[in-house]
């Protein structure tokens, strides 16, 4: 699917990404394998959006939220939201418009990413790849008085970038 340069509807990769989310919750992976989180960058810059502006893909364990970027539409990042869960759902992302101070306070966010002021301008898909990685700290009882330590990947997918993995030495 992704060796052809042929769009790709998200139709056909919900099944695939549901397989995906249930490995990722049975197996526990020290480091991911090679290419994995590149061949999901791929995959997002290619999915179809069908004409919105925004769509997403959310399973438990990980997440590809796509943007079809231009000036007059404002995108400026991606919050993750603090849900108090350990597993994605749709209230777990929100889509950035506005810088806002709130979305830095640690009740509020698991992560904040704003993009770089040279990308508000760009035409062009943005796209987000988050995997939920709690395996580095564990899970904590949200019971107790501890805090909840959340490990998130996040791999961000800008028009015109390449990432180390395209660059040739």
């Amino acid at each position: 699917m992704l060796v052809t340069q042929d769009s790709i509807y998200i139709e056909e990769v919900d099944d695939l990404l549901t397989e995906i989310d249930v490995l990722l919750n049975e197996v526990t992976y020290e480091v991911f394998p090679p290419g994995f989180v590149s061949t999901l960058d791929t995959l997002s810059s290619r999915l179809v959006l069908e004409g919105s502006r925004t769509s997403s893909i959310i399973r438990d364990n990980l997440a590809i939220l796509m943007v079809n970027s231009s000036p007059q539409n404002g995108f400026r990042g991606l919050r993750i939201v603090s849900t108090g869960s350990n597993t994605f759902s749709d209230e777990s992302f929100e889509y950035i418009t506005v810088k806002d101070p709130s979305h830095l306070t640690p009740d509020a966010s698991d992560a904040v990413v704003y993009l770089p002021e040279r990308f508000l301008d760009v035409t062009g898909r943005i796209s987000f790849v988050v995997l939920r990685d709690d395996r580095n700290y564990g899970q904590f009882n949200l019971q107790d008085d501890r805090p909840f330590i959340t490990s998130r990947i996040v791999s961000v997918n800008l028009p015109g970038e390449q990432s180390d993995d395209d660059v040739s030495s």
